[in-house]
C-alpha cells in the first residue's frame, strides 16, 4: 500500500499534475483522506500562483533585457573587481530566475486559485443517475459528538460532498441536464418537508454544509418548457446554493466566516425565518451548529431529504478556499419570548477540535426590506420554492413579485435564476 508524507516528491507532482493517471489515483486516495497531505497541496498550489504572477505578459523581459543577461552570463571578463567564485554564483542565480520562469510556463498551465479538486479529473462515472442525484439528509450525529473519526453511515456519495464537492456537484448539475423530469420519482428524490422539532426536545443541531445541486437544471427546463416542475424537482437547499453566499462575516473562525439574518416570514406571519451563510477563505474541515434558546418554542430545516435511506452528510464539511454554502430554518418563538434577549448561537469549529467560536443572535423584528441584498436574494429564493410547489397560492406569487423588485442580482448564476423566476410568473 502507497504511503506518503508532507515531503514526498510525488505529492509536489501530484499538485503539478505530473503524475501518470494510475500514481494520480493513488495519490488522491491518500490526500483527501489526510487533511495535513491536502493542506499541503492546496500550499503548492498557492505557490504555484505566486510563479504564475511572474509569467504573466507585463511582466515579461524586453528582448534588449534578455540580451543583457545573455552576455552576462557569456562574458565574465567583464566582471573585472568580483572573484571568480562569486561571479559564478551570480551567473547561477540570474539563470536560475530564468529557469523559474521556464518552468512556471511549463507547469502552470490551471487558473490560479484552484484547489485539490481540479488537480486530478475524479471520475464519478459509477455512480448511476439515482444514486447520484438523490436528495441528500443532513447528520444525525449529536454536536457534542465531537467528529474524529471516520463517519460510519457515509456513501460514495456521502464521501464525494464532502471531499470533493466542488467536483460532484458540478457531475450532479450535468448528469440534471440529461435527466428528464419525468423520472425524477424513479430516482427516489420525492419531495419532503423536514419536520418541526421542539427546543425542549433538542436545542442543538448540526447545520448541514454542502447540498446536491440538480434541482435548478430541472426547474429551469421545466419553466423553459412552459410548464411548471414536479415538485420532487424543488429542492430549497439546492435553489439557495445555485449561487455563492455574499461576504456576510458576523463570526469569523480558523479561515471561515458566517453571517446570520432573521426576518419575519412572508410563508407564515407566525414564523420567523432564519438565513446562515458560510464562506471559507482558506481550506477548512468545518462543523457547524445552532443552539437554541429557551426564546424558541420549535425549529424547521428547509430543505433536505428526511427519509432514513437516502444519502446522510458527514458531520464535517472540507470547505476549500473560495467555497461557500446557505442553509435556511423557519423558528417559531415561545409565546413568552423576550426579543431583547439571545434567541440562538451559532457555533463554529474545527473537525476533531474542541475549541469553538460562538455568536450570539438577539432578535429584533425585520422587515424583508431590511435585510441585506445577499438576504434578499435568499428569502427570494425561498419564497419561490415555497411557490413553484404550490402554485395556487396568489399570496406567495405576490410575494415573488414583490421581493424580486428589491433584489439586486450581483453574480451571473444571481442574474440567470431571476430571469428563470420572471419567466415562471408568466406560468
Amino acid at each position: 500500500m502507497m504511503k506518503l508524507t508532507i515531503d514526498d516528491p510525488r505529492l509536489t507532482a501530484y499538485a503539478f499534475g505530473e503524475l501518470n493517471p494510475k500514481e494520480t489515483k493513488e495519490v488522491a486516495k491518500l490526500v483527501t483522506a489526510d487533511p495535513e497531505l491536502r493542506a499541503a497541496v492546496n500550499e503548492l498550489i498557492a505557490i504555484e500562483s505566486v510563479f504564475q504572477t511572474g509569467s504573466e505578459p507585463k511582466y515579461a523581459l524586453r528582448p534588449e533585457q534578455r540580451a543583457a543577461i545573455f552576455q552576462s552570463s557569456s562574458e565574465p571578463s567583464n566582471v573585472v573587481h568580483i572573484p571568480e567564485k562569486s561571479w559564478a554564483k551570480r551567473v547561477v542565480a540570474v539563470l536560475g530566475v530564468a529557469a523559474a520562469v521556464v518552468v512556471s510556463l511549463t507547469i502552470l498551465q490551471r487558473p490560479s486559485g484552484e484547489s485539490v479538486d481540479s488537480v486530478v479529473q475524479l471520475d464519478w462515472s459509477s455512480l448511476s443517475d439515482g444514486e447520484l442525484l438523490q436528495g441528500v439528509t443532513p447528520s444525525s450525529d449529536s454536536w457534542t459528538n465531537n467528529e474524529s473519526v471516520s463517519h460510519e453511515k457515509s456513501s460514495e456519495v456521502s464521501e464525494g460532498l464532502q471531499m470533493h464537492a466542488s467536483s460532484m456537484r458540478s457531475e450532479m448539475a450535468d448528469r440534471a441536464e440529461v435527466v428528464d423530469v419525468s423520472v425524477l420519482a424513479k430516482t427516489g428524490s420525492g419531495e419532503q418537508k423536514s419536520p418541526w422539532v421542539m427546543r425542549s426536545e433538542q436545542a442543538e443541531t448540526r447545520i448541514p454544509l454542502v447540498a446536491g445541486n440538480a434541482s435548478y437544471a430541472w426547474v429551469s427546463k421545466s419553466v423553459a418548457a412552459g410548464i411548471f416542475p414536479s415538485p420532487a424537482s424543488v429542492r430549497v437547499e439546492e435553489l439557495l446554493n445555485h449561487f455563492p453566499a455574499r461576504g456576510m462575516a458576523d463570526i469569523t473562525h480558523s479561515g471561515a466566516s458566517a453571517g446570520v439574518e432573521l426576518v419575519e416570514s412572508p410563508l407564515d406571519s407566525s414564523e420567523l425565518l432564519l438565513f446562515v451563510s458560510f464562506n471559507a477563505k482558506q481550506s477548512i474541515d468545518l462543523e457547524a451548529a445552532l443552539e437554541f434558546s429557551e426564546s424558541v418554542k420549535s425549529y424547521r430545516l428547509l430543505g433536505y431529504q428526511q427519509d432514513a435511506g437516502k444519502v446522510e452528510l458527514a458531520p464535517s464539511q472540507l470547505m476549500d478556499a473560495g467555497n461557500s454554502h446557505q442553509v435556511a430554518y423557519a423558528l417559531k418563538l415561545a409565546e413568552d419570548a423576550d426579543i431583547n434577549e439571545p434567541i440562538l448561537n451559532l457555533h463554529l469549529r474545527q473537525k476533531g477540535a474542541a475549541e469553538q467560536a460562538s455568536l450570539a443572535v438577539i432578535y429584533s423584528k425585520t422587515e424583508w426590506s431590511d435585510l441585506s441584498s445577499g438576504g434578499k436574494m435568499q428569502l427570494l429564493v425561498v419564497t419561490w420554492a415555497e411557490w413553484l410547489v404550490e402554485p395556487s397560492r396568489n399570496d406567495l406569487r405576490k410575494e415573488v413579485e414583490l421581493i424580486m423588485a428589491g433584489v439586486t442580482a450581483i453574480h451571473e448564476s444571481e442574474s440567470e435564476m431571476l430571469e428563470t423566476i420572471r419567466a415562471s410568473l408568466l406560468l
